[in-house]
């Protein structure tokens, strides 16, 4: 067995479902401390087809991008065992993400790439198995355009006849409260099987534009700032400050009147 051979069995080997629901339990609740709400565009998930490999591709805003994957995948896909890669220096920080489904690479190399790829089809060989993949490579503004991929999902999918492919758009504006929003929207499934053997630059083109349209309609529903749009996923704690909001509650007993923490109702 080769070294990474080697890495993708490890990363199968080190996967708890039961870390797994544990950790995502925990998101829900660092969610709502942390942002207005979670919210999904409607119409939400695509109906995927059943028995066959998925990747979900998205773009890189920051730091929240991989713990917002991992409270969506638990929410919307729990029947399915989630993986994506992550800097292999940055595992080496918080090893406990391997029980999670992250997998390590060794960004900016040849051996990294390879790495990824011969990782990514062993997990693709799996039953069950999504992998989340952020082919940007880098944060990246969620309204920069144009939308540039890095050539690992291509080369991906040009060699591969299974995997269903679904971009997802990720936003945290703010609205109305002191705390941003966590914004997720879905484009439509492309089949693989279905591109009539695409080479890996016409590959990258059709990706990019599918991811982009979608960013495109997230930050049209974003600027609307229409809750209505999305279904609601993880409500948060909204407040203004503990004091004044203790201030304002008293407040409102006295008159008899409905208290809400929010600054908007």
């Amino acid at each position: 067995m080769s070294r990474d051979q080697a890495a993708a069995e490890a990363a199968l080997r080190a996967y708890s479902p039961r870390l797994f629901k544990l950790f995502t339990r925990y998101l829900d609740r660092y969610f709502a401390r942390s942002f207005t709400a979670v919210r999904i565009l409607k119409p939400g998930l695509p109906a995927l087809p059943s028995g066959q490999p998925l990747i979900f591709f998205s773009n890189h805003v920051g730091w929240w991008d991989p713990i917002f994957i991992l409270l969506i995948c638990a929410r919307l896909l729990p029947e399915h065992r989630h993986f994506g890669p992550i800097d292999e220096a940055a595992l080496r920080k918080y090893g406990f993400l391997r029980r999670v489904g992250l997998f390590p690479v060794s960004q900016e190399t040849a051996r990294g790439a390879a790495q990824f790829l011969m990782t990514a089809r062993r997990l693709l060989a799996e039953p069950a198995v999504a992998l989340w993949l952020t082919p940007q490579g880098a944060f990246a503004d969620a309204r920069a355009r144009p939308v540039t991929f890095r050539p690992g999902l291509a080369h991906l999918a040009s060699h591969a006849s299974q995997p269903v492919l679904v971009p997802v758009a990720i936003e945290y504006p703010f609205w109305s409260e002191r705390q941003p929003e966590a914004l997720m929207s879905f484009g439509q499934p492309i089949a693989a099987r279905e591109q009539g053997g695409l080479g890996r630059a016409e590959w990258t083109d059709h990706l990019e534009q599918a991811l982009q349209s979608e960013m495109d309609r997230l930050a049209m529903a974003a600027i609307a700032r229409d809750a209505a749009q999305f279904d609601e996923l993880v409500v948060g704690h909204a407040r203004v400050s503990p004091v004044y909001d203790a201030w304002r509650w008293a407040k409102a007993r006295m008159k008899g009147e409905r208290f809400s923490a929010r600054h908007k109702d």
